[in-house]
């Protein structure tokens, strides 16, 4: 019968002669995995663990102390990465003002639910850090999506590319359109990208809205031609709140033309905004 621990309990009469001597379980071992390393010829050294099931895992670490791993099945397929810049990397990056570039190399997938996850460590002295993952497959519409962050910061590399119709792929605008649809900064006009239409205030308003990432405040600008419903209503309001527009009394004027002088004050008033 089952004991109450899960074992299996039986009664042994006494004079049966039998003796029963009760041996430990001991699990058998497990293989280690095959290790090589490999110096590279940037100066960097990278260790490949590869275990008996054809899994395997790949660090690097280079000549500054950063360090990165890419984790892959059986079958090949990259599982997941993990990456920590190091000290050194964070603050040579802070001098020269270029990203830090992270020994980890991965592809863009077709969606965030089929995307390797990068965990990204920091030193526990940085704040904030610009980082540059290598992309095997690197178009204008590969976006880097946050997915988590507590001190530490998961993303994926996807493949965001938006189907823009009316952009001929040799138009000398079409990487920067892709790049910016494919971040969802300017996502048309419902009648496509209409790459020859004018930007209106109201356009230009939507297109730092969405660059910023900002969200709606629940209020609604005090302008007469802004209402609550407008498809620029929550952008022209973000813009007044954060001082980055005045409007025109007590118009926006948001079908009116977004002229050059005007789009080069709204970007300092952006850029200012963003640096805070």
């Amino acid at each position: 019968m089952t004991a109450a621990n899960g074992g299996y309990a039986f009664t042994v009469p006494e004079d049966c002669g039998v003796t029963i001597a009760a041996q430990p379980y001991i699990p058998p071992e497990e293989p280690e995995p095959e290790t090589t390393t490999t110096e590279n010829p940037d100066g960097s050294v990278t260790e490949t663990a590869v275990a008996p099931d054809g899994s395997k895992a790949e660090t690097t670490t280079t000549a500054d102390g950063s360090t990165g791993t890419v984790k892959t099945g059986a079958d090949g397929s990259a599982v997941s990465a993990e990456a920590a810049p190091s000290q050194a990397a964070v603050d040579e990056a802070a001098v020269s003002g270029e990203p830090v570039t992270l020994p980890v190399e991965v592809a863009a997938a077709d969606s965030a639910e089929d995307a390797v996850p990068i965990a990204i460590t920091l030193p526990e002295t940085a704040e904030r850090v610009t980082v540059e993952i290598p992309v095997e497959n690197l178009t204008p519409g590969t976006v880097a999506v946050l997915v988590h962050a507590d001190g530490s910061a998961t993303v994926k590399i996807v493949d965001n590319t938006k189907v823009l119709a009316d952009v001929d792929a040799d138009a000398w605008y079409a990487d920067a359109a892709a790049w910016a649809a494919s971040r969802e900064i300017m996502v048309g006009t419902g009648a496509g990208f209409t790459p020859e239409t004018d930007t209106s205030r109201g356009m230009f308003a939507q297109l730092l809205f969405n660059l910023d990432g900002a969200q709606p405040s629940g209020e609604i600008a005090p302008f007469d031609d802004v209402a609550a419903g407008d498809w620029y209503a929550d952008s022209v309001t973000w813009l007044v709140e954060n001082g980055i527009a005045q409007g025109k009394g007590d118009t926006f004027d948001p079908n009116g033309p977004a002229t050059r002088a005007q789009v080069a004050a709204l970007m300092q008033r952006f850029c200012a905004l963003v640096a805070q």
